[in-house]
């Protein structure tokens, strides 16, 4: 599906599902949020770029909570990520808006793995965990672990967050966990080599 997206550019990586807790203080941003919240529509946090402006990829969120409203129009809020794009045009300045947008493609999301078991990964970061005398962060639950919620604790770089947000399938992402954490075991050589032609300068 193709459509326009307002755009956040802001230097993280927000994966699916993930939940995160900006603060909103600039005045083109407190706009976005407010136009968000009134049309109960998503924006697009995006890793900007010095090259061109932003990346390629980037996470579509949506505002679950509002924590709090300052008296200059602040706020502090929660949003949740829903799912990937890839931008096809970005568009700077946008008619009687103070923020910036694109016209974009969202990418598949499937977190069903068949090659990859998640839980054998999670096993073997509780293992590294253990040897590193650190609590483990995951909480276990009835539902399926995704290589989402496995990256975000499994000691990866900016580069290598934004490599996992291209990727498009499970199985894809959960590969290069293994072969990640299997590094960190040295039980693997280290996989920069894979993302070499990623630029995020």
């Amino acid at each position: 599906m193709t459509n326009f997206i307002p755009l956040f550019p802001l230097d993280i990586i927000v994966f699916p599902e993930e939940e995160v807790t900006l603060h909103i203080f600039e005045e083109r941003y407190k706009q976005l949020i407010l136009h968000c919240l009134a049309d109960k529509k998503p924006f697009g946090i995006i890793a900007p770029n010095t090259e061109n402006g932003i990346l390629e990829v980037g996470t579509a969120v949506e505002v679950t909570k509002v924590i709090h409203t300052y008296a200059d129009g602040k706020m502090d809020i929660v949003v949740k990520g829903k799912s990937t794009f890839s931008v096809i045009e970005y568009i700077a300045e946008i008619p009687n808006k103070l923020y910036s947008g694109a016209i974009v493609t969202h990418l598949p999301y499937n977190t069903k793995a068949v090659k990859v078991d998640a839980k054998l990964l999670v096993n073997k970061l509780i293992a590294l965990y253990k040897k590193l005398e650190y609590a483990f962060p995951l909480q276990e639950n009835n539902g399926e672990i995704t290589s989402y919620q496995i990256a975000k604790i499994a000691g990866i770089t900016y580069t290598q967050a934004y490599y996992i947000l291209c990727l498009e399938k499970e199985d894809q992402r959960l590969e290069y966990l293994k072969r990640h954490i299997n590094a960190l075991l040295g039980e693997e050589k280290p996989l920069s080599h894979l993302i070499n032609n990623i630029s995020l300068n």
